[in-house]
């Protein structure tokens, strides 16, 4: 459902995509059932990873984040 939200352009870094199965869609409060279009945004595959592992490594380091 949320994936009509998609766009062609990356909010981080404006790789702009031919199509839109390119892109991924980030929810920003990290709440997968929060599928609100205020909560939903483009990322390219190479920024949502980044935006991923550095939330990884802050929990981890607050010790919030279970190690593997």
């Amino acid at each position: 459902m949320y994936r009509r939200h998609v766009k062609l352009v990356c909010d981080w870094c404006s790789f702009v995509a031919i199509h839109p199965i390119q892109m991924d869609v980030d929810h920003i409060d990290n709440d997968h059932h929060n599928n609100s279009p205020s909560n939903l945004r483009s990322l390219c595959p190479p920024c949502h990873r980044l935006r991923t592992l550095a939330e990884m490594t802050l929990a981890m380091l607050h010790r919030t984040y279970p190690a593997s």
